[in-house]
């Protein structure tokens, strides 16, 4: 998804902000998620590029309305299982492939305006940017490892890619979090 921040008119931000504060002004921290999709190219060695211009990621979201039923059916599976009267709060973009929602008992699923998710969703607002930078890192680290060891270049595989995924989060400071 990539949108340009300075095409959204300030109008929709302030709007967009004033949604989103009323919508979590009685919601404790701990129950408001955020759901985005991003593609994480493993494979893809640090000095190539897939596309000399930007595309509209939209056209080829790998989020159907499936997915995310299936999510946001299991998000509300977990919390039914921690406490049976909690209810969070799910705050996704305003993409197609989320489908038109359903009813969940303890998931109450929030859209916020189109193409405003480039200033209003906290993940587009640096925590994705922080994360693979990390992961970056780790595949440099990874390549520079097999070319020591094997006197040549291997790329990981699929297990340790996820491997490097899960250590990369680790990496994200919790104030980047936050103050995103």
């Amino acid at each position: 998804m990539h949108e340009e921040s300075g095409s959204v008119s300030h109008a929709l931000i302030n709007d967009g902000r004033l949604k989103i504060k009323n919508l979590t002004k009685d919601i404790e921290p701990d129950d408001i998620y955020n759901i985005y999709e991003t593609a994480l190219f493993y494979k893809l060695e640090p000095n190539k590029r897939l596309s000399t211009q930007q595309t509209n990621g939209k056209n080829n979201a790998w989020m159907t309305a499936i997915v995310f039923r299936d999510i946001s059916e299991n998000l509300n599976d977990q919390i039914k299982k921690i406490k049976s009267d909690r209810k969070v709060l799910l705050l996704v973009d305003n993409a197609s492939s989320y489908g038109t929602g359903h009813d969940l008992s303890h998931v109450v699923v929030r859209y916020l305006h189109p193409n405003s998710t480039s200033v209003l969703q906290p993940f587009d607002a640096g925590i994705i940017r922080t994360f693979k930078c990390h992961y970056r890192k780790l595949i440099l680290e990874y390549l520079f490892e097999s070319l020591k060891l094997y006197n040549e270049v291997k790329l990981p595989d699929l297990k340790q890619a996820l491997l490097m995924v899960k250590k990369a989060w680790r990496f994200v400071d919790p104030e980047c979090i936050k103050n995103c």
